[in-house]
């Protein structure tokens, strides 16, 4: 039989009496330390698993989206200088028709050899790849999106009108193709054959490019990429756009700025954890004050009786971490499993880092600790008179100040709401720690809901740049009045309008090439547009070589300001342009404006047109979608191949995916505070029926009832939360604007304006009354079965 030392026994013993208490503490610091270290988890196995698979694959170094070009330029990039290999990709898009006759854009890849793919290869899951002649296989996404399995027909529309029909022999995962929650695309492979069966040229669009292994910093691999390029340029191909960022997986910068804000909401849920604990163990100091007399006055140091307090917060989180570890895996797990299905990427395995269970460990224990030295240190310095002579909780007198002269004042209610009011009060120390806990947890669950009405109201301004209800894309240009008089013919239109567009790429003072963009040609006063103007202003007729640049070029260039002339170079040649103004872009679009006159110039296409804009008599999804197909067929029947169409519904939908989804994952960490704060005021409820015990007793000897004890208790508890509500108020005013700031920098490459959402404040009322009710029916319950024997012997 093991024989425990006295103090060891007391320790147990205070446990065991204070079970309730103890079980909210221990779940207190376990929530806390579940959030902080599932984050930790999900972004360790989140960012390691999508980066190892993304580098797998072999990406390039650069990817050069061009004219067309064939077999023999690949070679001769091949043997360029810094060029280690290059590989030639052929891409089209069509429309794919499924069985519900709805309609999906979907881009088509093909290579030379689909058997020995160089950069970012594919990976069958089913069928026999690669594809044969007319043969198509999905991307695994795309198949979920569409319910397709290997055998099935696949119809496609091309931009003549003309349907093909291949046979779908197998699925693949492309880590770099984005799901179609995302994009709305959906992607398919197939042989260079079948491209061409297609109506393809055969010849490629996208240029893959690897460099010496020499070359390895990013700045060594821009000044590679803009020589490679000048060369095209010089040997007559020419370069629409250039990507470099293929170091890492495409999501991992959004993935790394969530989870930060994660984390961060993970270190105030294990922060206001260390408030319950401050707050049960100064009631247990206090309620055993004379014990701790007594310990004194038989020989105890001061130092053993505080030891005995300490091994009881060390006890608390050792319990806490039992509970926390298996269930913050489980919750990372969860975290990674949707992430990793949002962004298409596989969770091939899962483990714990040993850091993560020793931050964990670290955090369960030492933060409980440090909460809890300041009333251990307090309590157990009282001598053994002050001890012996002290009455128990309920003799604990309180000064009266400024607060408690108004609240005495408190008249019109019924009496036990005046008396729950003038209790809520009594405490006021442990009532600002309760307050700060369930402030802090609003303010937080506020600002994720600020946060989402921020990023869709900054959506929505951004919006303003598609005021239109189709948008149609051309295979090619047509002439611009033709395309307008046969839109204007189809049931549903009320205004068209066509637009042109060319690429180029910026050129900086020192003559290395900046970021590419694309400039759209629009008429200066274009119903389907209303730019949210940053700085300087809109396109005015007469300007010519006048450009507005988007915010995220802006970004990206940051010294090119209002006034200045910059180059660009447009199809091999430099031309001069004024910026005129900045205008607020979604995400990372690298756009610019201009006139039609002007682009139409450059591009040598003056009267043609490659994208046509229309409005419809009504603006719901469902009208749009008619439209869309009528207007298509309508054209298609005139001679004009489409390429692609899609309706404005659709884009705010596709933006708003991501939003939505980094929001529900804010939420998820927000409701674990929500659950801190909801033990934390059960927690003080509990110790105030504790210190009311007397009290209890002399009301229940002059009449009062079970009903009116716990109306009482649970009135003090709501007002606490109310009170709480309107603390959290002001509190999410920076909490959101900081939120605000980090999350549309992930999402929209730019901070996003700062919106307070009338949602979020009557849903946290909604919330903390409910938390704050349910907090105190377990208090309400034992203060109603106190009887007036109990109460008497109490001290």
């Amino acid at each position: 039989m093991i024989r425990l030392s006295p103090r060891w026994r007391k320790v147990i013993n205070d446990l065991w009496d204070n079970k309730p208490r103890m079980i909210l503490v221990v779940l207190a610091i376990a929530t806390g330390v579940l959030a902080f270290g599932s984050v930790f988890i999900a972004r360790d196995q989140m960012l390691a698993k999508m980066n190892d698979q993304w580098n797998a694959t072999h990406p390039p170094d650069i990817i050069y989206y061009m004219d067309d070009f064939d077999e023999e330029f690949v070679r001769s990039v091949t043997a360029m200088r810094n060029v280690e290999k290059a590989e030639g990709v052929a891409f089209m898009t069509v429309k794919l028709i499924a069985d519900d006759d709805k309609e999906h854009e979907l881009d088509i890849w093909a290579w030379k050899d689909n058997a020995n793919i160089e950069y970012i290869r594919v990976n069958p899951l089913t069928g026999n790849w690669p594809p044969q002649r007319r043969e198509i296989f999905l991307e695994r996404s795309s198949a979920e999106e569409l319910g397709a399995s290997v055998g099935d027909i696949i119809t496609l529309e091309l931009s003549s009108g003309e349907q093909k029909e291949l046979v779908m022999a197998g699925t693949v995962h492309d880590y770099f193709a984005e799901p179609p929650g995302l994009s709305n695309w959906l992607t398919s492979y197939t042989s260079m054959d079948t491209l061409r069966w297609m109506g393809h040229s055969g010849l490629y669009d996208d240029l893959r490019v690897g460099l010496v292994p020499e070359i390895d910093t990013m700045d060594e691999i821009e000044q590679a990429a803009t020589e490679l390029k000048g060369q095209f340029e010089r040997d007559g191909y020419g370069v629409h756009y250039t990507d470099l960022d293929l170091q890492r997986h495409w999501g991992a910068e959004t993935t790394e700025a969530v989870t930060g804000i994660l984390a961060g909401i993970g270190f105030f849920s294990l922060g206001l954890s260390g408030f319950l604990v401050m707050n049960t163990i100064s009631a247990l100091i206090t309620q055993q004050k004379r014990q701790i007399g007594m310990m004194k006055a038989i020989g105890a140091s001061g130092q053993q009786v505080t030891g005995i307090y300490i091994a009881m917060v060390i006890i608390f989180g050792l319990l806490a971490l039992a509970v926390a570890a298996p269930a913050g895996a489980l919750l990372g797990y969860g975290m990674v499993y949707l992430v990793a299905d949002f962004l298409n990427f596989d969770i091939n395995s899962f483990g714990i880092p040993p850091w993560v269970f020793l931050v964990e460990a670290l955090a369960a224990i030492a933060l409980p600790l440090f909460a809890a030295l300041i009333p251990i240190i307090g309590g157990t310095r009282v001598t053994v008179r002050q001890a012996i002579s002290d009455y128990g909780i309920a003799a604990v007198r309180v000064k009266r100040g400024l607060l408690d002269r108004i609240v005495e004042r408190v008249r019109g209610a019924s009496r036990p709401i005046i008396l729950s009011i003038r209790n809520t009060f009594r405490r006021k120390g442990r009532l600002f720690l309760t307050l700060g806990t369930l402030a802090i947890a609003g303010s937080i669950v506020i600002a994720v809901l600020n946060v989402q009405a921020s990023m869709k109201a900054e959506a929505g301004m951004i919006m303003k740049l598609f005021q239109f209800d189709v948008e149609v894309i051309f295979d090619q240009g047509y002439s611009s009045r033709m395309v307008e008089r046969e839109a204007l013919a189809v049931d549903g239109v009320t205004s068209a309008e066509t637009w042109t567009a060319i690429s180029g790429q910026l050129m900086r003072p020192d003559g290395s090439e900046g970021t590419s963009f694309t400039v759209y040609g629009t008429p200066t006063e274009s119903p389907f547009i209303d730019a949210d103007i940053q700085e300087g202003r809109w396109l005015e007729p007469g300007d010519t070589n006048a450009l507005v640049l988007s915010s995220t070029l802006r970004k990206m260039e940051p010294d090119v300001s209002i006034g200045d002339e910059i180059f660009m170079r447009v199809n091999g040649m430099r031309r001069r342009w004024k910026v005129v103004g900045f205008f607020t872009s979604l995400g990372e679009e690298q756009l610019a404006y201009a006139t039609y006159d002007t682009v139409a110039h450059l591009e040598g296409s003056y009267g043609s047109s490659s994208v046509i804009l229309v409005g419809t008599e009504q603006h719901d999804p469902d009208f749009q979608a008619q439209v869309a197909t009528a207007l298509e067929e309508h054209l298609k029947d005139r001679g004009v191949g489409i390429e692609y169409t899609i309706t404005g519904t659709d884009i705010i939908e596709q933006d708003s995916s991501e939003i939505d989804f980094i929001v529900m994952f804010l939420l998820i960490l927000a409701g674990l505070i929500a659950v801190v704060g909801a033990l934390g005021l059960t927690g003080t409820m509990s110790l105030n029926v504790l210190e009311r015990t007397r009290e209890i007793g002399v009301m229940r000897a002059i009449g009062a009832g079970n009903a009116i004890l716990r109306r009482i208790v649970v009135s003090e508890g709501v007002l606490i939360g109310v009170i709480s509500w309107a603390l959290a108020l002001l509190a999410a005013i920076p909490m959101t604007m900081l939120a605000v700031n980090v999350v549309g920098e992930a999402v929209m490459g730019q901070p996003s304006m700062f919106v307070y959402s009338p949602l979020g404040v009557i849903a946290w009322l909604a919330v903390v009354v409910v938390i704050s009710g349910l907090a105190s029916l377990v208090p309400a319950r034992a203060a109603s079965r106190i009887s007036v024997r109990e109460s008497l012997a109490y001290e």
